[in-house]
């Protein structure tokens, strides 16, 4: 199965997040292997307890994240860029893995392509 790399540094309620989402979601439904790189302000897309406001509900990144997880998408975080913004492990979704860049750098180097968000 082919595969593409994704890379979201930007934080919940940014549109280049929202869109990274779409976007694996639409490689998923090709039948496309996907791992997703959350760094910098990304990691707090997985962050537990997100409550958009009313009119935004659609933007709870955490709950989307779940869905990509569920449709098979792997999703790293930066161990790094996690524990530089006071992130604890605790505060985020089950089934996130913690990862390096040698881990990011392994990945883009097994895709067909990498994108970033």
């Amino acid at each position: 199965m082919e595969k593409v790399t994704m890379i979201i540094t930007q934080g919940p309620g940014n549109l280049k997040s929202w869109n990274g989402v779409r976007a694996a979601t639409a490689f998923r439904g090709v039948d496309m292997g996907v791992t997703i790189f959350l760094m910098d302000d990304g990691v707090f897309n997985v962050k537990k307890g997100q409550e958009p406001v009313d009119g935004l509900r659609e933007l709870d990144m955490a709950k989307k994240f779940k869905e990509l997880m569920e449709m098979g998408i792997e999703v790293v975080i930066c161990g790094t860029c996690q524990k530089a913004r006071g992130l604890q492990e605790a505060e985020l979704i089950e089934g996130v893995k913690l990862g390096s860049m040698m881990d990011m750098a392994k990945s883009v180097k097994e895709s067909k392509a990498t994108l970033t968000f």
